[in-house]
C-alpha cells in the first residue's frame, strides 16, 4: 500500500463510465435532466425524455436513434445539443417551451419565471416582423423589427445578415434611429415625406418626390417614391386628395431629381415694381423696368431716357437725352463718328472735332509724337515710357515698338539704366551721375547734369576724381581755353557720405592751380568750399560766375561718396526754374525786384515789415525788417508772448549782393564777408568788435570791423596793417575785451600755429604788440 503523495494519480475520464439507468426517463422533464442518464434520450418534437433503444448490432452502437419507430426525427443524445431559451429567436417558439418566456421589448427568450411582464402564451406574442405591413406598423408595434425602405418590408433585426446577405437592403431604420425633431410617438423613426411642404425641401430627402399640379406646381404633396414614380397611387390622385377644392387643370406630374419650374409671372406671384415687366427664368423670375424707366425693377423704377443709350448714358432730368461716349453720335448713340473712338463729331460723321487719347490726324488714326501703338486698334496709343529721359526732338520713342530715344546719359528700352561711366537710378525721373575720372572736362548744356562717386562696393578704377565744368564750348579734352562763359551752379545733395576730417570734396570757382598753372590764367581760381560729413540736413548750393567750376575728390576707403547736380544760369531757360528770376541786360539770370539770394528765395522786407500795423520798419540799407519790441518773425507779423525767446536778423551779406560766395561784392567792401574762426567782442554800451577769421573764398583775414547797435551799421576800420605794426591774418585766435582795449593771442594761418600777443586800443585805433 502506498501512502506518499507521489503515489497518487488523477483518474481521467477514460476510466469513468457515465451514469446509466434508463428506467426513470419519463420523469425527467428537461433535455439536460434527461441526458444526465446515459440511458435516456430527448425527443425535441415531443419535448419528452424516452429510454434509448439498444443498437441492433455492435457496429451501429453510438449512432443517433429515432424518437419513435418509423419517425424521421432523431433523439438528442449530447447535452450541448439541447435547446436553450436563448436559442429561440421567435416568440412562438420560445413560449412553446414550458420553461421559457419572451421579453417583448428586448425581443429575446429567457428562462421562465424571471420577468412578470414577459409573454408566456403564444396568443400574447406580438405580430411577427415579416407579417407586418408598413413602416409605422413595423416600428410602432412591440418588438425588435426593422424596416427596409428598398424592399418595403419588415424583418427581424437579428436576421439582417441572413435575410440580405448580398446587400439587398441598402437603407433601413429601426426604433433606435433618431426621429425627426425629437418625436416620440410610435413609428416616428419612419421616413415621413408628408412633413415637407415645398418641393425644394422634399427633394432633399432621399426616397421622397414631389407630386405637383401642372398649372401651379406649388400646389403639391411630398410622397415616397423613386425615379419611376410614387410608390402608392398616381400624382393626380394624391394631389386631388390633398387639394379637393383646387380649380383649373387637375393633372399633376412627378418630380424626383429636380423641382418643376414655377412661372411666377403667369401665376402673379412675382413682386415687381408697377413700372416693370416680369420675365420668367429657370427656378425664379426677373423684374425689368419698362422702357423709359431705370432701376432694379423690384423696389425702384425711376424715369429716364425713352431711348436706350447704346454707347452713352442718359442726361436724366430735365432733358432725358442720351449723352454719347467719345466716338459715337445719334439719338441712341449707336452711330460711329468714324474717328476710331477718339473724337466727337458735332459737324457730322467723318468730321472729327478734336482727337484725344494721344491721337491725331483727320480721322484720329495716327499716334501723336511721344506715344506709340496703333490708333485704329482697340489698344490704341500709349504714352512713351522713358522715365522722363526721352528725346522730344525724335518723338520720345519709336512709334511702333515704344523703344525710347534716350537722353541724359541713360540707355535701355525705357531709359531705365545708366550708360557706362555713369551711375544712379534713372527710373521715375531719376538722374545718372558722371562717375569718378582722373581728368574729366564736362561741357554744361542747358539741361545740366550730375556728378559724384557712389558709396557702394565696387571696382575702384580711379583714385583721384576731377571734374572740370565749363559753359564754353572752346575747350577740348586735351586743352583748356579759359574764356568766360555763363554762370555755373552746383548743388551738393544731402546724401553726402565723407568722414571728417579724413577726406573732403573740394569745389573751386575756375580751375585750381594744381590743374592749370597760374601762368596760364588760373589766378581767377577761388576755393568755394571743402565739405565733409554724413547725411546733410539740406543741400549746399555754390555758384561760379566765371563759366568754370572744378570739383576734386580723393577716393578713400569704401564706403565714401557724394552726388551733386549742376546747371548753367543763362537766360532764358535757367531763369524759368526759379519763380523770382529774370533775365538781366547782360543775358544772365538775376533776381526780380524785391528778392535776393542765390536762388532769389529771400524777400526784401516781406509784407513791408507790417509797417501799416506799426509792427516794424524796413531797413533799406541792409534790406531787412527791424521789428518793434513786441513783434517778431521775418515780416514783424507775429506778436510775441511775454517771456518768449525771439531772434532778430541784424545783417546778411547775401541780401546786399544777391550773390553767393565766390561772386563779386561790388560796393560792399565796407561790410564783412562770410567767415569762420573770427572773434566778436562787446564793448559797452553799444559796440561790437570783429577781428580776423577765414573767408572760404579769400582765405585768412586781418580786417577789423565795428558794429553800432544803436544804428545797426557796420564800419570797416582802416588801421595800420604793416608787418610788425599789426597782427597778421589769422583764425581761431583767443580774444578778450578789457577796459576798452581788445587783446588777441595766437591762432592759425596758412603756415601753422601762431603764438604772438597783441593789444588794440579802441579809442586810439592803434595796435601794440605785447612782448
Amino acid at each position: 500500500m502506498c501512502y506518499v503523495l507521489a503515489c497518487w494519480q488523477v483518474i481521467s475520464s477514460k476510466h469513468l463510465e457515465p451514469y446509466r439507468n434508463g428506467t426513470q426517463c419519463p420523469s425527467r422533464g428537461t433535455c439536460l435532466a434527461c441526458l444526465s442518464d446515459a440511458g435516456c434520450g430527448w425527443c425535441p418534437s415531443a419535448s419528452f425524455c424516452v429510454p434509448r433503444q439498444p443498437a441492433p448490432d455492435p457496429v451501429a452502437k453510438g449512432t443517433a436513434l429515432p424518437c419513435a419507430p418509423g419517425s424521421s426525427q432523431l433523439l438528442i443524445l449530447e447535452p450541448h445539443h439541447c435547446p436553450t431559451c436563448s436559442a429561440f429567436i421567435y416568440c412562438h417558439d420560445c413560449v412553446r417551451d414550458p420553461f421559457c418566456e419572451w421579453i417583448v421589448e428586448g425581443a429575446f427568450c429567457v428562462r421562465r419565471g424571471r420577468h412578470s411582464s414577459a409573454v408566456k402564451h403564444p396568443d400574447l406574442c406580438p405580430t411577427p416582423c415579416h407579417l407586418r405591413r408598413g413602416c409605422i406598423s413595423c416600428l410602432g408595434d412591440p418588438g425588435r423589427c426593422a424596416w427596409c425602405r428598398e424592399t418595403q418590408s419588415c424583418f427581424l433585426f437579428s436576421t439582417y445578415t441572413t435575410s440580405f446577405m448580398y446587400g439587398g437592403c441598402r437603407e433601413w431604420v429601426d426604433e433606435d434611429h433618431g426621429s425627426p425633431k425629437g418625436a416620440t410617438f410610435p413609428g416616428a423613426q419612419c421616413p415621413n415625406c408628408s412633413a415637407f411642404k415645398d418641393c425644394a425641401g422634399c427633394l432633399q430627402k432621399l426616397g421622397c418626390g414631389w407630386c405637383g399640379n401642372d398649372y401651379n406646381p406649388n400646389n403639391g404633396v411630398c410622397v415616397e417614391g423613386d425615379f419611376s414614380g410614387p410608390y402608392l397611387g398616381t400624382c393626380s390622385e394624391r394631389v386631388r386628395k390633398q387639394f379637393p377644392s383646387l380649380g383649373g387643370p387637375r393633372e399633376a406630374s412627378w418630380s424626383y431629381a429636380q423641382c418643376p419650374n414655377v412661372n411666377e409671372c403667369k401665376l402673379k406671384l412675382a413682386r415687381c415694381h408697377p413700372d416693370a415687366s416680369c420675365y420668367d427664368t429657370a427656378n425664379s423670375y426677373r423684374c425689368q423696368c419698362n422702357r423709359g424707366f431705370k432701376g432694379d425693377g423690384t423696389t425702384t423704377c425711376v424715369k429716364t431716357c425713352a431711348e436706350h443709350c447704346v454707347h452713352g448714358h442718359c442726361s436724366e432730368a430735365p432733358d432725358f437725352r442720351c449723352i454719347c461716349h467719345l466716338g459715337w453720335t445719334g439719338p441712341r448713340c449707336d452711330v460711329d463718328c468714324g474717328c476710331h473712338n477718339h473724337s466727337s463729331c458735332e459737324r457730322g460723321v467723318g468730321h472729327c472735332d478734336r482727337c484725344y487719347n494721344l491721337t491725331e490726324g483727320a480721322h484720329c488714326h495716327l499716334c501723336r509724337r511721344g506715344s506709340f501703338g496703333n490708333a485704329t486698334s482697340p489698344f490704341g496709343c500709349r504714352k512713351c515710357a522713358c522715365n522722363g529721359h526721352g528725346d522730344a526732338t525724335q518723338g520720345m520713342c519709336d512709334s511702333s515698338t515704344g523703344d525710347c530715344y534716350c537722353l541724359h546719359n541713360t540707355q535701355g528700352k525705357h531709359c531705365e539704366t545708366c550708360q557706362p561711366g555713369y551711375f544712379g537710378d534713372p527710373r521715375n525721373g531719376g538722374r545718372c551721375y558722371i562717375d569718378c575720372s582722373p581728368k574729366r572736362i564736362v561741357y554744361v548744356e542747358s539741361g545740366g547734369g550730375g556728378l559724384g562717386v557712389p558709396d557702394v562696393e565696387g571696382p575702384m578704377e580711379a583714385h583721384h576724381c576731377l571734374w572740370i565744368l565749363t559753359s564754353t564750348s572752346a575747350s577740348s579734352n586735351n586743352t583748356l581755353s579759359l574764356h568766360r562763359g555763363a554762370t555755373l551752379e552746383i548743388t551738393l545733395l544731402p546724401n553726402l557720405r565723407i568722414p571728417c576730417p579724413e577726406n573732403h570734396v573740394y569745389v573751386y570757382s575756375g580751375v585750381p592751380p594744381f590743374v592749370l598753372s597760374a601762368v596760364r590764367g588760373s589766378e581767377e581760381s577761388v576755393l568755394l568750399g571743402a565739405f565733409c560729413g554724413t547725411n546733410l540736413t539740406a543741400p549746399i548750393t555754390l555758384v561760379s560766375p566765371t563759366g568754370w567750376l572744378s570739383v576734386y575728390f580723393r577716393r578713400g576707403r569704401l564706403p565714401q561718396g557724394f552726388s551733386a547736380t549742376f546747371r548753367r544760369l543763362d537766360c532764358p531757360i535757367a531763369c524759368l526754374s526759379e519763380p523770382q528770376r529774370v533775365c538781366s541786360a547782360s543775358g544772365e539770370c538775376a533776381c526780380s525786384r524785391g528778392y535776393v539770394g542765390s536762388r532769389c528765395q529771400v524777400a526784401i522786407c516781406p509784407n513791408e515789415c507790417s509797417a501799416s500795423q506799426h509792427h516794424g520798419l524796413c531797413e533799406k540799407g541792409y534790406r531787412l525788417c527791424h521789428c518793434g519790441d513786441q513783434y517778431g518773425a521775418a515780416d514783424c507779423g507775429q506778436a510775441l508772448v511775454p517771456g518768449q525767446v525771439s531772434w532778430s536778423l541784424l545783417f546778411e551779406l547775401e541780401r546786399l549782393t544777391g550773390q553767393v560766395q565766390g561772386g563779386g561784392l561790388g560796393g560792399t567792401s565796407e561790410l564783412p564777408h562770410s567767415r569762420l574762426g573770427h572773434s566778436l567782442l562787446s564793448l559797452e554800451p553799444n559796440l561790437l568788435w570783429l577781428f580776423g577769421g577765414m573767408d572760404p573764398a579769400r582765405g585768412d583775414s586781418d580786417e577789423l570791423y565795428v558794429y553800432d547797435l544803436d544804428f545797426d551799421r557796420w564800419k570797416k576800420l582802416n588801421v595800420s596793417r604793416e608787418v610788425g605794426q599789426a597782427p597778421t591774418a589769422r583764425r581761431f585766435h583767443g580774444a578778450a575785451m578789457v577796459a576798452g582795449s581788445m587783446y588777441i593771442f595766437g591762432g592759425l594761418n596758412a603756415t601753422g600755429v601762431l603764438g604772438d600777443f597783441w593789444k588794440f586800443v579802441t579809442d586810439l585805433y592803434t595796435w601794440t604788440r605785447i612782448p
